[in-house]
C-alpha cells in the first residue's frame, strides 16, 4: 500500500493550463508538486534538487520529451528516477519511442483522474520501495567492509602477539579456561616439549 510521504513530482509541459491542471490534481493528494515549462528547465531542475516522479510532456518547443527523458537518464544521479509520458500523441510508435527513450509508463491526453493518481502513486511506490532496498543494501555493504577491517586488525593483532611471545625465552602459553583446550604456545615452550596438543591438566 502507496503512503504519502510527501513525495515530490516534477510536472513538465509547456501549455500552462496543462500544467495547472496535473498540480491541482497533485497537490489535492498532498505531493510536493514543481512545474518546468520546457525540456531544458526540467533537466535543470532535476539536477538541483532530484523528484521521486517526473511527469514529462512529449510535444515541447526547443527539447522535446524524448530528449529530455535521454538526457536524465544519461545522468547516473537521475537515472533511478521514474517517468512518466503524460501525451496526446497515440500512435504506438510514439509509445515505443517512449519507452525506448526510458519512461516506465505512457498516459494519454485526455485522461481519467482516478487512473492517472493510481499510476502515480503505483509508480511512485515502487520507487520508494528501491530506494529502501538501495538503502538496506549500502548498510549491509557498509557492516560488510567494517566487519572484514575488524577480522583484518583482529588476524594483525594476533600476529603481533604470537612475535612477541615467540620472541621470549620463557614457558607462555595460553588455554581455554572453560576446557582447558590450548590456544597457544610460544616456540621456547614447544622447543623445550616438544609438540604440545590436546589439553592442559
Amino acid at each position: 500500500m502507496f503512503k504519502n510521504k510527501r513525495s515530490h513530482i516534477l510536472v513538465v509541459d509547456d501549455k500552462p493550463d496543462n500544467l495547472r491542471l496535473i498540480i491541482g490534481m497533485l497537490k489535492d493528494m498532498n505531493f510536493n508538486v514543481r512545474p518546468a515549462k520546457d525540456g531544458m528547465t526540467a533537466l535543470n531542475s532535476a539536477r538541483y534538487f532530484p523528484p521521486d516522479l517526473i511527469l514529462l510532456d512529449i510535444l515541447m518547443p526547443g527539447m522535446d520529451g524524448y530528449d529530455t527523458c535521454k538526457k536524465i537518464k544519461a545522468d547516473d544521479r537521475l537515472k533511478d528516477i521514474p517517468v512518466i509520458f503524460i501525451s496526446a500523441l497515440s500512435e504506438p510508435v510514439d509509445k515505443v519511442k517512449a519507452f525506448a527513450a526510458g519512461c516506465v509508463d505512457y498516459i494519454n491526453k485526455p485522461f481519467n483522474k482516478d487512473e492517472f493518481l493510481a499510476r502515480v502513486t503505483t509508480h511512485l511506490a515502487l520507487r520508494n520501495m528501491q530506494k529502501a532496498l538501495a538503502e538496506k543494501n549500502a548498510s549491509l555493504q557498509k557492516e560488510i567492509t567494517e566487519r572484514k577491517r575488524y577480522e583484518k586488525i583482529i588476524i594483525e593483532n594476533e600476529k603481533r602477539f604470537a612475535a612477541v611471545m615467540n620472541s621470549m625465552n620463557a614457558i607462555i602459553y595460553v588455554s581455554n579456561l572453560e576446557n582447558y583446550k590450548l590456544l597457544f604456545i610460544n616456540e621456547f615452550t614447544r622447543n623445550l616439549f616438544g609438540d604440545v596438543e590436546g589439553q592442559i591438566c
